[in-house]
């Protein structure tokens, strides 16, 4: 994927099948890094994984390889029981959505217990309209 171009992503998607979720993972990236909606779809699908590894690498291609549909995923990542997951959401995040929304002018950066507040009603306040 790192090469920008593949005349053949099939082996590639074959790697998602892999019994292994780091392999899974790769293959994912790679595929979404060429415009593949496979390798999108197992990100997506990989956001769910045991392994806090996996989720916080997931969390990082998302801001990397910024989509719309990353945002619900980003936010959930915001209460991941892991910090590095949220601490990678909150850093992917603005990637994804083109600002921080939790910085004010002339203020330094809030704790970051108030950074995931900001986020989330900024993020509910976008659901609903306001």
């Amino acid at each position: 994927g790192a090469i920008g171009h593949l005349d053949d992503p099939a082996p590639l998607r074959q790697k998602l099948a892999s019994n292994n979720e780091r392999i899974q993972l790769e293959a994912a990236i790679a595929l979404t890094r060429l415009g593949d909606e496979s390798g999108v779809a197992a990100l997506e699908r990989l956001s769910y994984s045991g392994e806090e590894t996996i989720r916080r690498r997931v969390a990082i291609v998302m801001g990397e390889q910024p989509r719309a549909s990353f945002l619900p995923i980003l936010m959930r990542f915001l209460d991941d029981k892991k910090q590095s997951v949220r601490v990678a959401a909150l850093n992917a995040l603005p990637k994804l959505v083109g600002q921080d929304v939790t910085l004010r002018a002339g203020q330094p950066p809030p704790p970051m217990a108030e950074r995931l507040e900001r986020w989330k009603r900024w993020y509910q306040e976008r659901q609903s309209g306001t």
